[in-house]
């Protein structure tokens, strides 16, 4: 998305203006032709105007940016650019030739000048950047290394980590303190160079986690005083590079939070939302897309102009740009089984915007959600999920082997090489030896049942984490040491709540002969947990599972029984 604060209002932008009226109609674009304090001269198709800057927005597509046609006869791989505005349409150099679309008829693109990528296929050892320059075959110029050439749409993938991403570093040293945030600065010969408080030099790619949080998000905060009131939404501007905090404008001022203490608000900008209400301007099953915060509100870019709404009044749409889903019905061009990627919402000639552009493999066309079958599949959860995988993956190949995979599982608890042998061979669907991502993203979205966060359940509830934990319980209600640390490994991301958890484990065998101490150990890290997901998984233990001694030489001594807890009075 392309910045829309007042700040980024400059000479040059392509902008809509918020109002109304018989000389500006609804959805024109104008250029910024002069900056007057809060002011900007504006020209339109008809005249030049003098508006307040907080009643304009800026358009997501500007000189350089590259897009897709929605035009028929045009393959949505091929890439254009944006050249300049004429009347109300924006010219798009593409294959060699100038042609004119409304902004709303044009669909940006993954690929953008200065982004970061990498190979389609790669081991994600190395980082190319995008060029600002379009050939007549609808390619990008990239660079990997010394090595400069075009690629196309199928031949990239946009880096988890870009130019501007805070990240933590999976490791820590003397310079780098584990959990540190750092913001990515440039590209040095593949490598992101990352800018920590101490230190400001090359990682390697797949050892950047970018965290939960990124400038431009949505998000509350979770306390409240009196200058953030309960239910006030932010938007996080910078980081605050010395003490790892992050830096977020709301209505009233800028404040400085640690991550942890910010969610990401369910919508955030560039997602597609509809209305709970309706009226002549936004009729019923109308899309609109995010566009920033305005006050306490939201800007949202409807089919018919830009309103400022209140966020309880919008909710995020079933689908998303990027997302992977499927046709309801099937025919020559897509059959059965075929999976296809959310491009842009489609605008009807008379101004309606209620369907969606799908890309297929055959080609792409306009459909009605309701004919779409989500695969929980999105961009942000593939590459959070990529992220995870490459976790796993000490070599940096790209692939997981058995031996890989085996020191993972072993140190999880007691289990043979035999059962981690075979847990290979059941995830390893080709039979090459090696796990690849894709059999990885298989094996997690089996079932379309999980969702996930870092390798972790995303939405997780007490509910789920019970689920999970008597999934894991055998008839005898026996829980192994290996059994509880996969359920905390599924339910929790930060690695110092994840070696609680498991110390936890640990402190039950020791306490099982008075049982009171066990479940005080539940209650100190409950109490004391900043991570809400591992809160409520012991929560859950705490309030549903007593601890007993088992049959020690049945267990060998590495698990502990868990039945029902007695019926609770009074707490």
């Amino acid at each position: 998305m392309e910045l829309d604060d007042v700040d980024a209002i400059t000479v040059g932008k392509y902008v809509y203006w918020m109002g109304q009226d018989d000389d500006i109609p609804r959805g024109h674009l104008g250029e910024v032709t002069k900056v007057d304090g809060d002011d900007r001269k504006v020209s339109f198709p008809d005249g030049s105007y003098t508006i307040p800057a907080r009643k304009l927005n800026v358009c997501n597509l500007q000189n350089g940016t590259f897009v897709h046609m929605t035009r028929d006869g045009i393959s949505s791989e091929l890439i254009g650019e944006v050249k300049g505005l004429e009347e109300d349409s924006l010219q798009v150099e593409i294959k060699g030739e100038i042609l004119n679309a409304q902004a709303k008829y044009l669909i940006r693109s993954e690929l953008q000048p200065h982004r970061l990528v990498y190979r389609s296929g790669s081991d994600f050892t190395e980082l190319g950047r995008i060029y600002p320059d379009v050939n007549e075959e609808g390619q990008v110029k990239v660079k990997f290394g010394s090595k400069k050439y075009f690629a196309g749409l199928r031949d990239l993938v946009r880096a988890p980590v870009q130019l501007g991403t805070f990240v933590m570093w999976m490791k820590a040293d003397d310079e780098v303190a584990r959990g540190e945030i750092g913001v990515v600065k440039r590209l040095e010969d593949g490598q992101p160079v990352v800018k920590f408080p101490n230190a400001e030099r090359a990682f390697r790619p797949h050892s950047l986690i970018p965290i939960s949080v990124q400038k431009g998000d949505f998000v509350t905060w979770d306390h409240n005083d009196d200058d953030v009131p309960e239910g006030h939404v932010g938007q996080v501007v910078g980081l605050k590079l010395e003490d790892s905090r992050l830096r977020v404008q709301f209505p009233n001022d800028t404040w400085s939070f640690k991550e942890e203490e910010l969610h990401r608000c369910p919508i955030q900008p560039g997602n597609f939302v509809t209305w709970v209400k309706e009226n002549s301007d936004i009729p019923d099953g109308d899309l609109g897309e995010v566009v920033r915060m305005s006050g306490e509100k939201i800007a949202v870019q409807w089919p018919q102009g830009r309103w400022s709404m209140a966020p309880t009044s919008l909710e995020r749409f079933a689908f998303q740009k990027g997302d992977r889903v499927r046709w309801s019905k099937a025919d020559e061009d897509i059959p059965e089984g075929s999976i296809g990627q959310v491009m842009g919402i489609h605008y009807d000639d008379d101004g309606r915007g209620k369907d969606l552009f799908v890309n297929f493999p055959m080609g792409r066309w306009r459909f009605a959600p309701e004919s779409l079958v989500s695969l929980n599949w999105n961009m942000e959860s593939i590459n959070r999920l990529k992220s995870s995988f490459r976790r796993f993956d000490e070599n940096g190949d790209g692939r997981i082997s058995p031996e890989e995979l085996t020191k993972i599982l072993t140190q999880l608890g007691n289990i043979s090489e035999e059962e981690c042998q075979e847990i290979f061979d059941s995830l390893d669907r080709d039979g090459d030896g090696k796990l690849s991502v894709e059999e990885f993203v298989h094996y997690i979205f089996e079932g379309e049942r999980k969702s996930m966060d870092d390798g972790v359940l995303l939405h997780i509830s007490m509910a789920d984490a019970g689920s999970l934990l008597e999934e894991k319980m055998d008839e005898k209600t026996f829980v192994t040491k290996a059994q509880w640390q996969e359920v905390v490994m599924q339910t929790c991301t930060d690695p110092e709540n994840q070696s609680r958890a498991l110390d936890f484990f640990d402190d039950c065998l020791i306490d099982l002969e008075n049982s009171d101490l066990a479940q005080q150990a539940m209650n100190d890290m409950v109490n004391g947990c900043e991570e809400r997901r591992l809160g409520w998984l012991v929560r859950f233990a705490a309030e549903h599972i007593s601890v007993e001694a088992p049959d020690e030489a049945a267990c060998h001594g590495c698990c502990v029984a868990w039945g029902p807890r007695p019926e609770m009075t009074g707490d």
